[in-house]
């Protein structure tokens, strides 16, 4: 099971798949897009403040990735 996932994955890092073919719970084409994003390049050419908020237990978001917003 575990090498059928890796192969998944690959095709989705590759490409391979079609947009609508499901991943993990999600079309490939939510992987494309998730991946396509640049946040930080997004919220820089707004050119207004931003207000963006941490917590100290959050796990989806470590430490380092709120310095980057720094």
């Amino acid at each position: 099971q575990l090498d059928a996932v890796r192969a998944l994955l690959a095709a989705v890092a590759e490409r391979r798949l079609p947009a609508d073919a499901p991943v993990l719970g999600a079309p490939a084409g939510y992987w494309y897009d998730l991946a396509d994003r640049r946040p930080l390049e997004t919220a820089r050419a707004l050119g207004v403040p931003l207000l963006a908020l941490f917590g100290g237990r959050d796990y989806q978001t470590t430490a380092a990735d709120a310095a980057l917003w720094r």
